[in-house]
């Protein structure tokens, strides 16, 4: 029985390697379709907005659409609008260090398996 389970559990491993390994090559694959899709989008963009087109599709209609979106928070971005907030530099400075002190975050614990 010990020794079945050993067998069980390299096999376990290997798949798991197998599946890491697949994995791997995917996200490379799409890395690289991602990477020539946005060049075809950027082509096909710009010609529909040149001749300000829509194109019928047999699954919908292609066209280009203005979306206003807002830029993600950053630390930058914090410490611009506590300069704008605080005058005092002492306020600033409890207020930046509360903000990212790790030890004012929650912290876990993660397993995760590693190959190297």
């Amino acid at each position: 029985m010990e020794s079945l389970n050993i067998e069980n559990f390299k096999r376990n491993i290997q798949q798991y390697l197998n599946y890491d390994n697949e994995i791997k090559r995917l996200q490379t694959e799409k890395k690289l379709k991602e990477k020539e899709k946005k060049k075809m989008e950027e082509r096909v963009k710009e010609v529909l907005v040149q001749k300000d087109l829509e194109v019928n599709l047999s699954n919908g209609t292609l066209k280009v659409e203005n979306v206003e979106t807002v830029k993600g928070v950053n630390k930058k971005h914090i410490i611009h609008r506590v300069n704008m907030i605080y005058q005092d530099e002492n306020e600033k400075k409890n207020f930046l260090d509360f903000i990212y002190n790790p030890e004012n975050r929650e912290k876990e614990v993660v397993y995760s398996l590693k190959l190297e």
